[in-house]
């Protein structure tokens, strides 16, 4: 599998109301990447998608200077990003709608519903730009992708 071949499956959150914030465990915190953070976001999303190739490169091309990606949330746990999920606009193609992007959580941190608190984060920020819709494309082989949506 590429960077670039087509997800598998396209789910659509029709409404963004009555959102339940799930709880941060002690110990991590949910915060805006930072530059200093490309190390360790290079190897969460290497270890939550072994199948592709990323580089602290690939993460500038793919995520970071991607002009529809708006803002990178990650979780920190004692200095490290252990999770990720981004917003993403791509109004063309999903029009009223926030787009989340690229949902990792390293698999020495997961059960800890960290995917579904940094989703949460994402789909916050699109109540908050006027987006009232989220979308997610992901492959029916990532359960816990489909489970958290």
């Amino acid at each position: 599998m590429s960077q670039h071949s087509q997800p598998q499956l396209l789910m659509r959150l029709s409404s963004l109301e009555n959102l339940n914030p799930p709880v941060l465990p002690e110990g991590y915190k949910l915060r805006l990447f930072e530059e200093s953070d490309r190390a360790t976001l290079t190897h969460t999303l290497k270890a939550a998608f072994p199948e592709l190739l990323w580089s602290e490169e690939s993460i500038g091309k793919w995520l970071l200077d991607d002009p529809t990606v708006k803002k990178v949330f990650v979780i920190d746990y004692e200095g490290q990003v252990v999770a990720t999920a981004s917003v993403r606009y791509v109004e063309h193609r999903y029009p009223g709608a926030g787009y989340l992007h690229w949902v990792g959580t390293n698999p020495k941190h997961q059960g800890k519903k960290l995917g579904m608190i940094v989703s949460y984060a994402v789909l916050q920020a699109f109540r908050e730009d006027g987006y009232p819709q989220a979308v997610l494309q992901t492959d029916d082989f990532r359960k816990s992708a489909i489970a958290i949506y």
